[in-house]
């Protein structure tokens, strides 16, 4: 026996909006899925809530789990892989690939990686985890790694929780930090780029490195 979706929703997902939708994910009336929405700032603002967020909200937590599954998957979808030997020609395929995991995220966290003399990828992996406002890096946290992989180049993404991608002095000091302990060991900064919700800025394409 086949499902029939129109007794889930008469239309299909990509003609709802975005109550209904909820109303789906969660298995509430659109009238309640209207008062979260509401409550959190519409579907950007529920992605960002912890789960404790959407108990207090008196979400049961077996919802809230299938909720935060599904807004995963869907940000899983959006983020090609940067699989190991991947030519990276063009650093807007990182900033695309990291815009999607990290502009969501409450914390900034630097991402870092490292390239081959192909500019093909060797490795990825996090630097460090900061606060909401900002993430402090040591550049031998960076660097180390990329040495002991033989990289030849690399590229660091991190991402501003404020929603805007605009760098702040201490970005700018960072990006003369590690560009200046990347010439020490013979691994090349090749961009370092900003990611929010709002977008995204590039230090090499705005001429900043």
């Amino acid at each position: 026996m086949s499902l029939d979706l129109t007794t889930i929703a008469p239309r299909p997902p990509e003609q709802l909006g975005d109550i209904e939708l909820l109303s789906i994910a969660l298995n509430r009336k659109p009238s309640a899925a209207a008062i979260l929405l509401d409550r959190f700032g519409g579907i950007h603002g529920l992605a960002r809530a912890a789960p404790t967020d959407l108990i207090d909200a008196r979400v049961p937590l077996s919802r809230s789990a299938q909720l935060f599954a599904a807004l995963e998957l869907g940000r899983r979808t959006l983020a090609e892989p940067l699989h190991h030997g991947t030519a990276l020609t063009d650093a807007r395929h990182a900033e695309q690939w990291l815009h999607a995991r990290l502009s969501h995220r409450d914390q900034e966290e630097l991402h870092v990686i490292g390239l081959d003399v192909r500019h093909r990828v060797l490795l990825e992996f996090v630097a460090a985890i900061g606060s909401v406002s900002e993430v402090q890096v040591d550049p031998r946290n960076v660097f180390r790694r990329l040495v002991r992989e033989n990289a030849s180049a690399t590229i660091v993404v991190h991402n501003h929780p404020s929603g805007t991608a605009e760098p702040s002095d201490s970005d700018v000091e960072l990006t003369r930090r590690l560009g200046a302990a990347g010439d020490l060991v013979g691994v090349k900064l090749l961009d370092h780029i900003i990611v929010a919700r709002g977008g995204a800025f590039s230090f090499a394409r705005h001429g900043r490195m």
